[in-house]
């Protein structure tokens, strides 16, 4: 009787604690938008916003806030019931086709080199994995460590190899008289810094047309993709494009985002974060003079990946395109998905599966 009263508390307990992080999601989501659609006309009509809640009642969803409707019509000038709140896709939809209980071990960037080692990826210095050196798969010392990295003479970026969402921690540095030029660390000092987890890669040499983008950061596409019983399907394509003198290219960090269609000409307008639209980088490059060379190997790319992780259904990759041309896998996401800036810059999220994903993630 004891054991059962128990396991009764322990799945309570759970229940409660899956409800209140539902919650949590739900509202912090929303306070996003709230700040996103403080300075902005609002557009749609009273008729439009039924339209909404009847489209998304169909699917069992109540008491749906029309804000992020009204964010993306007022920064695209595009109207759908179709596009997805992001309060909605995160404390429900994600969760629910996407194995939470695979998630964040998976993402761990110490572990692409495995789970995807037939495709290209930037060249690895070091890894730190729970503490543990390692070059090359041997577990080295620390000191053996340092002085590998003491000995690269090219341009180095470390990051964290977990949850380093928004380019939180990714710092370029190369040596200097026995100095990183990073916060003037030695190498063990830089290790002492970022403790444990994470990994040391030779920045990429990146192509010439996605470096006009922007030189000082590496551009990347980001594609979402969706797997279903019928198989890989590529929801939505972005470039990531950074700001001017900054490494990174998250819209998080002053980058944009610009829409590239089937033939890899990249969309009239760009967008940032707060929904501005943009004909140009910040460095100038008019948007739609751009053509993004091997899209269709990205494509295909990302399509055979995606069978390699079937536990989530949807995931959002970071492809970039090195100086030979090739597709070069930076990181996948699955759970912290950032969909704003592919309703921005490409329209409703779902396209022809909205009707079928949103009622898996209604279940």
């Amino acid at each position: 009787m004891l054991e059962k009263v128990k396991s009764f508390i322990i799945k309570s307990l759970l229940i409660v604690k899956d409800i209140a992080y539902f919650y949590k999601l739900k509202f912090q989501y929303r306070n996003v938008i709230n700040k996103k659609i403080k300075n902005k006309p609002k557009k749609l009509s009273k008729q439009q916003v039924s339209e909404i809640k009847n489209f998304y009642s169909k699917f069992g969803y109540r008491n749906i806030k029309t804000s992020w409707h009204d964010f993306y019509f007022s920064s695209n000038n595009f109207y759908s019931v179709e596009y997805v709140p992001e309060d909605i896709f995160h404390a429900t939809i994600s969760k629910r086709i996407n194995q939470m209980r695979q998630w964040p071990s998976l993402l761990d960037k110490n572990l692409l080199g495995l789970i995807f080692k037939d495709y290209n990826q930037p060249e690895v210095v070091i890894k730190n994995v729970n503490g543990f050196y390692f070059i090359n798969g041997r577990i080295v010392s620390e000191s053996v460590a340092v002085e590998k990295v003491n000995n690269v003479k090219k341009k180095m970026v470390i990051k964290p190899s977990i949850e380093s969402g928004n380019g939180q921690g990714v710092e370029p540095f190369s040596i200097h008289k026995g100095n990183t030029n990073y916060k003037d660390l030695s190498v063990k000092g830089l290790f002492s810094h970022y403790k444990r987890d994470f990994i040391i890669q030779i920045v990429v040499e990146q192509d010439l047309t996605f470096k006009s983008l922007n030189p000082s950061s590496l551009n990347t596409l980001r594609v979402l993709s969706y797997l279903n019983k019928n198989g890989v399907h590529v929801l939505s394509t972005i470039v990531r494009i950074g700001k001017e003198g900054s490494f990174t290219d998250n819209c998080s960090t002053g980058g944009i985002a610009c829409g590239v269609n089937r033939s890899g000409e990249l969309k009239k307008h760009g967008y940032f974060n707060d929904g501005k639209v943009t004909l140009k980088t910040d460095c100038g490059i008019l948007l739609e003079s751009i053509k993004i060379p091997s899209l269709k190997k990205v494509i295909n790319q990302v399509k055979t990946m995606h069978l390699l992780i079937p536990y989530f259904q949807l995931v959002s990759w970071d492809i970039a395109i090195d100086n030979k041309g090739f597709p070069l896998l930076i990181e996948y996401n699955t759970y912290h998905q950032d969909i704003t800036i592919h309703q921005l810059a490409n329209g409703p999220l779902f396209g022809a599966f909205a009707d079928e994903i949103l009622m898996q993630g209604a279940k």
